[in-house]
């Protein structure tokens, strides 16, 4: 069976890890894990993971948090906003993670 990804999820996928490709930040990671554990375990696995923190609006980013989303976007003044969730970017990415698990169940019958 050949498989489809939606293309929205494809430049998700690259807007994540493209996020700090040009601007090495301090290596932190951050991550929302899952609701529930899978099935036969007890360790709740990381469902999103981003290397800028996912519960904080762009205003509460430091600096550096917030030149490095900056840079992906063509040049912008100093004290330009790029767009960004009004609240964080973790309500986002769990409403992108769970279309997405809907979709795999649909398509696919797996039971992520």
């Amino acid at each position: 069976m050949r498989a489809c990804v939606p293309p929205i999820f494809c430049a998700l996928a690259l807007v994540q890890t493209s996020i700090l490709a040009d601007e090495p930040l301090s290596q932190k990671r951050y991550s929302i894990k899952q609701d529930e554990p899978d099935t036969g375990s007890n360790i709740s696995r990381e469902r999103i993971v981003g290397s800028l923190p996912l519960d904080k609006r762009y205003s509460e980013l430091t600096r550096e948090q917030q030149n490095a989303f900056k840079s992906q976007y063509e040049q912008m003044a100093e004290d330009d906003e790029p767009p960004f969730p009004l609240d964080g970017l973790g309500p986002l990415y769990k409403a992108i993670g769970e279309i997405h698990k809907q979709f795999l169940r649909r398509r696919f019958g797996l039971g992520v």
